[in-house]
C-alpha cells in the first residue's frame, strides 16, 4: 500500500498557494531567491510527486530539505523533511532506513504533542514493516495508529489506517481478520465519499476473497475497481488489480487470462518500482510456469523474485520465492541446489519468528499499557459514584426539611437524572464491549500467526536431534538426553497440532466429509493404534461392537474417540481395562468409551470442556496433560450435531457416551 495517508497529511498541512502548479514550474521557483521556509515547502511537494515516478531524484530533494530544516527554529519543517525522507527511502526499498528516519520524525511530533502527526507516522512504519514482511511489527504500530484516529474520531485516517492492517493480517495468513478490516476499511471510506482512496480498499478486499474462495464476488470486485484506475489514470491500483485478476485466473485454470495479467504486470511494474507489486507477481508466475511444466521458465522467475526480495529485505517475501526456487529445482533432480535453497527458505522462516515473537512481545507491552488506562478509567469513575451517591444523600436531606411540592419536584428531578446516567452508562459499556470484540479479534489474529510460524523451528529440532542420536551411540547419557528432547518436542508439536485444530474448528473452517464406514473398520483401527500405549501400562483393551456400515464423518468421529481413548488410558492405572463399544439405534451411531481411572469430582464438571484446563485428576504414567483433548471433543461434537453424555464417579472411573446422528 502506497503512502497515501501521508499525502493527506501533507494537503492538510501545505499552506502554498501554488498547490496545483506542476512540478517544471516548482522546480524554476526554487532558482529564485526565496525564503527557506518556502523553500522547504517547495521541496517537500516534489518529493512527493517524484518519490513514486523517479525515487532517486526525491532523496536528493528530500536530502536538500533535511539540511534547510535543520537550520530553521521551526521544527515542523525538520519533521516533514524527515517523513519525506523515510518515504522516499521506503520507495527504493531501503526499509531499515526509511525505520531509521520515521523514528526521527517520530521524536519531534511526540516533543510538539501533533496527534495527527504522530499518527502518520506509525501508518508509515506499520506500511514499512509490512513491505519488510514483519506482520507482527506492522500490526503493532497500525494499531497505535488507529488508537489516535478514534480519539480524535478521524473517521478518513480510520480507513487508510484499516486497509494497512488488513494488509498485514493477509500477508500473515489470516486472512479472516484481513477481510474483517479490509471491509471497515470500505465502509469508512465510502461513508466520507473519498473516491481517491476506496480503489485501493476495494483492491486489496477483493485480494482476499480470492483467499477465501469467494472467485466470483473477487472478480466482479476487481474488473470494477480495475476500470475506475483506468479512468483516474492510477497505475498503480491498475497493476495491483491486474496482478490480482491473474492469480484468480490461474485458480480458474483459465492459463492464457492468467499469463496475459502476469506478463502485463511484470513488465509494468518493473520500471515503476513498485516492489510490492512487481515481486508477488514473480512468484505467482513461476507457480503458474511451473503448472505448466516449464520449469526453465518457471526457475528464471523465481529467481529474480529471491533476488528483489534481498535487494528490498523482505524476509517473507525471500522465504517464499526461495521455497518456490527449491521446490522447482527439486522437480529438475537438481538436489544439491535445491537443498541449498531449502536451507535458505528456512533460513529465512526462522528470521520471521524471531520478528514475530519481538513484535508480540511489543503488542503485549502495549496491551498493558491500555489495560492500565483503562482501570485508571474505572478508578476515576468509582470516585465520580461516590461523589454522586454523596450528592444524593445531601439531596435526600433537604427533601426531608422542603415543603411537599418541592419534594415531589426534586423526586421528579432524581429519577430523570438517573435515567440518563443510566443510558450513558450503557452507552459507554457498549463502546468497551465493541472495543473489546475488536482487540480479542486482533490478539486471535496474532495468536494464529505465531502459532503457525512455531512449527517450523519445532520441525527443524527434532531433525537436527536426529542427526545427533546417530553420532552418540556409543553415549548412553547424551542419548537419554537427546530422548528426552525429543519429548519435549513431541509435546510441543502436539500442543501446536490441537491449537490449530481448535483454530480451525472455532472459525468454522472445516467442512462436513460424509462417507460409509464400517464399524469394525472404525474400532479396529483405533484398537491397534492405542494398544502400545496400553501395553506399557498392563491396561486391558477391550472393543465391543455390531459389524454395521454408518455414514459418518470419519475423520472428525475418529478425533473424538482419539481424544476420549488417550485420556482413559492417560488416566488409568496400570492393570485397570479401557473398553470401546459402538452401535447403531435408529437414526444415530453410539460410541461409549468406558474406563476404570480416577474419574471427575464435582468441582471438574463446571469447567470439563474448557481450554487449557487443568482438573483434578492426573495421569499415572509420566504423561503430559495440556488441557486442550476434550475442548476439542466438545468443538467437533457440536460441529456434528452430536451429543456427550457422561458418567462418573471420583475414583471408579468414567463413562463417555457420544451420540452422532446419521445422515
Amino acid at each position: 500500500m502506497k503512502r497515501l495517508f501521508s499525502f493527506i497529511v501533507l494537503l492538510s498541512l501545505s499552506q502554498l498557494t501554488f498547490s496545483q502548479v506542476n512540478p517544471d514550474s516548482l522546480e524554476l521557483l526554487l532558482k529564485q531567491d526565496l525564503v527557506d521556509s518556502s523553500r522547504i515547502k517547495i521541496l517537500s511537494k516534489l518529493v512527493w510527486y517524484y518519490q513514486d515516478n523517479n525515487p532517486p531524484k526525491a532523496t536528493n530533494y528530500s536530502d536538500i530539505a533535511i539540511e534547510l530544516s535543520k537550520k530553521n527554529p521551526n521544527k515542523k519543517f525538520l519533521e516533514r523533511a524527515y517523513q519525506d525522507k523515510a518515504n522516499t527511502c521506503e520507495s527504493l526499498g531501503l526499509y531499515e532506513e526509511s525505520i531509521i528516519y520515521n523514528l526521527k520524525a517520530l521524536a519531534l511530533a511526540k516533543e510538539s504533542n501533533d496527534s495527527v502527526s504522530i499518527t502518520t507516522v506509525y501508518n508509515n512504519m506499520g506500511i514499512t514493516y509490512n513491505q519488510m514482511g514483519d506482520y507482527a511489527l506492522a500490526v503493532y504500530h497500525l494499531l497505535k495508529a488507529i488508537q489516535l484516529d478514534e480519539k480524535r474520531n478521524d473517521t478518513l485516517a480510520l480507513g487508510y489506517d484499516y486497509i494497512n492492517l488488513a494488509e498485514s493480517y493477509y500477508y500473515a495468513n489470516n486472512f479472516q481478520a484481513a477481510y474483517t478490516y479490509g471491509s471497515m476499511a470500505y465502509q469508512f471510506l465510502d461513508a466520507v465519499n473519498d473516491k481517491n482512496a476506496k480503489p485501493y480498499a476495494a483492491e486489496s478486499v477483493g485480494l482476499i476473497l480470492i483467499e477465501l474462495g469467494r472467485l466470483d464476488s473477487a472478480k466482479k470486485l476487481l474488473m470494477e475497481t480495475k476500470k475506475l484506475a483506468l479512468r483516474n489514470n492510477n497505475v498503480y491500483i491498475y497493476n495491483r488489480c491486474m496482478s490480482h485478476l491473474g492469480k484468480l485466473y490461474s485458480l480458474q485454470n483459465q492459463i492464457d487470462s492468467a499469463l496475459f495479467n502476469f506478463t502485463q504486470v511484470i513488465a509494468a511494474s518493473k520500471t515503476q518500482n513498485y516492489a510490492d507489486i512487481y515481486l508477488p507477481t514473480l512468484i505467482q508466475m513461476a507457480k503458474l510456469q511451473m503448472q505448466l511444466k516449464q520449469l526453465k521458465k518457471a526457475e528464471g522467475f523465481a529467481k529474480e523474485a529471491l533476488i528483489g526480495s534481498r535487494k528490498i529485505k523482505n524476509k517473507a517475501l525471500a522465504q517464499k520465492s526461495s521455497y518456490l526456487l527449491a521446490t522447482i529445482l527439486d522437480k529438475q533432480n537438481i538436489d544439491e541446489e535445491a537443498i541449498l535453497y531449502f536451507n535458505i527458505a528456512h533460513a529465512y522462516q526462522d528470521s520471521i519468528l524471531d520478528q514475530s515473537v519481538r513484535g508480540s512481545i511489543q503488542a503485549h507491552i502495549y496491551d498493558v499499557s491500555l489495560e492500565k488506562e483503562k482501570q485508571d478509567k474505572q478508578l476515576t469513575r468509582i470516585k465520580l459514584d461516590e461523589q454522586e451517591e454523596k450528592v444524593a444523600v445531601q439531596q435526600s436531606a433537604l427533601i426531608l426539611v422542603s415543603v411537599i411540592l418541592f419534594s415531589l419536584l426534586i423526586f421528579f428531578f432524581i429519577l430523570r437524572r438517573a435515567s440518563m446516567q443510566r443510558k450513558k452508562s450503557n452507552e459507554i459499556l457498549a463502546k468497551k464491549n465493541e472495543e473489546l470484540s475488536r482487540l480479542n479479534l486482533e490478539v486471535n489474529g496474532l495468536i494464529n500467526t505465531i502459532v503457525h510460524d512455531l512449527k517450523s523451528p519445532l520441525n527443524n529440532m527434532q531433525g537436527i536431534l536426529y542427526l545427533l542420536d546417530s553420532e552418540v551411540s556409543q553415549n548412553p547419557p547424551a542419548k537419554e538426553l537427546i530422548n528426552h528432547g525429543n519429548k519435549v518436542i513431541k509435546h510441543g508439536q502436539e500442543i501446536v497440532k490441537q491449537l490449530l485444530e481448535l483454530r480451525e474448528l472455532e472459525q468454522g473452517n472445516k467442512s462436513i466429509e460424509l462417507k460409509k464406514v464400517s464399524i469394525h473398520d472404525l474400532l479396529e483401527t483405533l484398537k491397534e493404534e492405542f494398544s502400545p500405549s496400553a501395553l506399557k501400562k498392563n491396561i486391558q483393551l477391550e472393543t465391543d461392537f455390531v459389524n454395521e456400515e454408518i455414514i459418518i464423518d470419519e475423520d472428525l468421529t475418529k478425533r473424538i474417540l482419539r481424544n476420549l481413548v488417550s485420556n482413559a488410558i492417560k488416566f488409568s492405572s496400570f492393570g485397570k481395562s479401557v473398553q470401546i463399544k459402538a452401535k447403531k439405534e435408529n437414526s444415530a451411531a453410539v460410541f461409549i468409551i468406558a474406563d476404570e481411572g480416577q474419574g471427575f469430582s464435582k468441582d471438574d464438571l463446571p469447567k470439563l470442556y474448557g481450554k487449557f484446563q487443568k482438573l483434578s485428576a492426573q495421569p499415572t504414567g509420566g504423561e503430559s496433560s495440556n488441557g486442550l483433548g476434550l475442548a476439542t471433543v466438545a468443538l467437533i461434537a457440536q460441529k456434528l450435531n452430536a451429543s456427550i453424555d457422561l458418567q462418573t464417579e471420583v475414583g471408579k472411573g468414567s463413562i463417555f457416551t457420544i451420540t452422532v446422528p446419521l445422515n
